[in-house]
């Protein structure tokens, strides 16, 4: 991953406590426009044996169709996402969780 791919990446975790896995890897998704770093991050979440992938989704608005859905324990952000951004996804994730609880 190139530096500028790396400072353009923003993660913010998302931690859902409803779902916590004792002894089990924890699901997470991915939501970034860019295929490239998608599938390095997959890569990455396959060497550790804490989180597996549920899913991966090219913009905000998928990513929160798809929490909804799966309820990760891990969601990785991209700030500048289509349709919905990653603050604005963050948001509406937060209220998602909240709410749930």
């Amino acid at each position: 991953m190139s530096k500028t791919e790396s400072n353009r990446l923003q993660i913010h975790l998302v931690e859902n406590s409803l779902h916590e896995k004792a002894g089990q890897s924890q699901d997470g998704l991915v939501a970034d426009e860019n295929p490239t770093l998608r599938k390095v991050l997959c890569k990455i979440s396959e060497v550790e044996k804490d989180y597996d992938l549920c899913a991966e989704v090219v913009d905000g608005a998928q990513a929160i169709a798809l929490a909804r859905q799966c309820r990760p324990d891990l969601i990785i952000l991209d700030l500048n996402m289509p349709v919905i951004n990653g603050i604005d996804a963050a948001r509406a994730l937060k209220q998602i969780i909240l709410t749930s609880r």
